[in-house]
């Protein structure tokens, strides 16, 4: 259980620069304000690790 949620947490954690690359330049090309949006990334994906830390017993 515990090194299936692990494997999980590595393989989001590879995939998720890509992403934030991938939303960052879609919020450049809207002309968003990309530090607030930046901010609001990052929140969102701490909140979402410390979901998946909570579930994994850690």
């Amino acid at each position: 259980m515990r090194r299936r949620s692990t494997a999980r947490a590595d393989r989001a954690r590879r995939t998720a620069p890509a992403a934030v690359d991938r939303i960052c330049g879609f919020v450049r090309d809207c002309a968003f304000d990309g530090e607030r949006a930046r901010i609001a990334l990052r929140v969102r994906v701490e909140v979402r690790i410390a979901r998946w830390e909570r579930r994994a017993g850690g």
